[in-house]
């Protein structure tokens, strides 16, 4: 059993604003899409982007900006950027290229994940939902990303020398 981060809860249609930055995002070329990455950089919601692109750099997802942008403004905390990051690293891994926004409108055809979505998926990689009692966020554990997250190969139990706080 893999998880499967934020691709097997449920969605909702984006609003009218999400729907505008999508459709302006979309038709940035490289330039001005850099310009409105250094801006985001100090703004801020400058944090969570940080959180996400740290994120992406650990997992080693190569990700466009005009992506990378979009799923940052999508969050509203920091667990949502650590999901996104995942979800990003596990479309990348099976399509194997990387996650631009055409990836993102096919995969998420049905909308973007709703609060209560992020919240079950957060539960859903939690250490204890799976008796695992040595790591509280399996995200957070270099032995979770290394088996892909499949949960069962886990045996519940996470190598001593793989543990991160």
């Amino acid at each position: 059993m893999q998880y499967q981060g934020l691709l097997d809860v449920e969605c909702r249609l984006l609003t009218g604003e999400e729907k505008r930055l999508f459709d302006l995002l979309w038709s940035l070329d490289d330039e001005k899409i850099v310009k409105v990455h250094d801006e985001l950089m100090g703004g801020t919601d400058g944090f969570l982007y940080q959180v996400l692109l740290k994120r992406l750099e650990n997992h080693s997802v190569t990700i466009k900006r005009h992506t990378a942008i979009f799923t940052a403004l999508l969050c509203k905390n920091p667990s949502h950027a650590v999901m996104w990051a995942y979800t990003l690293w596990l479309m990348e891994e099976k399509q194997g290229s990387p996650v631009m926004l055409g990836d993102l409108s096919r995969q998420f055809h049905e909308g973007i994940p709703r609060l209560d979505g992020y919240k079950e998926a957060w539960d859903k990689q939690k250490g204890h939902t799976y008796e695992i009692k040595d790591v509280d966020n399996l995200l957070d554990n270099r032995y979770f990303l290394e088996v892909k997250g499949d949960i069962v190969s886990m045996g519940g139990k996470i190598p001593v020398e793989n543990k991160e706080g």
